[in-house]
């Protein structure tokens, strides 16, 4: 991680920053969020799988994952910050998104099993009953380098071309994933943030745009 991804994530940690944040990227400056409705996440996800006969570990850090009760729901915000484009995002965003799903179906599973619960036949091949929910996660990608020329979703990533007719019939079933990339070069309007984080995202704008000044 480099240094500029260290400060970032360091003011992120904190709660107010990290309300701040997402109300300045999401909620476009209105204060929905607030950082006592905010609980901290492990960063860390895995599981374990075999492969001929061999046991093996899948895991995977964010740099920032909390919980937000919202009142009427609850979901996982997931932060990664970048200050060089990751031209396999979408990939890995939605692999780390996929390895918290699976930690929750496993935590449910774990709480059956623990209280006893007799699970129907149905519900015995997953381990979860048929009225079990997972809470949504949603992952920000935090790119504070110059303008993000990368992919946004899966499909932009697949070797297909769009003018062979034949495609058009396969569309619908072509899966999908698209990460919600936040280039700080690209915000207009800092004063959408109330926190440390508008001077801090001001400062890696200006940076930003006085090296592209340079080069051109």
């Amino acid at each position: 991680m480099g240094k500029k991804n260290l400060i970032v994530n360091q003011m992120l940690e904190r709660k107010e920053n990290f309300a701040d944040f997402i109300n300045g990227t999401v909620y476009g400056g209105s204060q929905v969020l607030r950082a006592d409705m905010l609980e901290s996440q492990s960063c860390h996800n895995g599981v374990i799988y075999e492969e001929n006969g061999v046991r093996r570990a899948l895991e995977r850090d964010a740099d920032i994952r909390m919980r937000a009760d919202m009142g009427t729901y609850s979901l996982i915000w997931t932060n990664e910050t970048q200050s060089r484009v990751h031209y396999a995002m979408p990939v890995r965003v939605m692999l780390q998104d996929a390895l918290e799903y699976v930690k929750q179906v496993q935590d449910l599973e774990k709480k059956h099993k623990e209280s006893g619960e007799e699970l129907r036949e149905d519900e015995f091949l997953s381990g979860i009953q048929k009225g079990d929910r997972i809470l949504p996660v949603i992952t920000t990608v935090l790119y504070c380098g110059t303008e993000w020329d990368g992919s946004k979703s899966l499909q932009e990533m697949f070797a297909i071309d769009r003018q062979d007719e034949s495609l058009k019939i396969l569309e619908r079933y072509l899966p999908e994933y698209r990460i919600h990339v936040v280039d700080v070069s690209q915000i207009e309007d800092m004063q959408v943030f109330k926190s440390c984080l508008q001077h801090i995202f001001s400062m890696i704008k200006y940076n930003t745009d006085k090296k592209n000044c340079m080069s051109t």
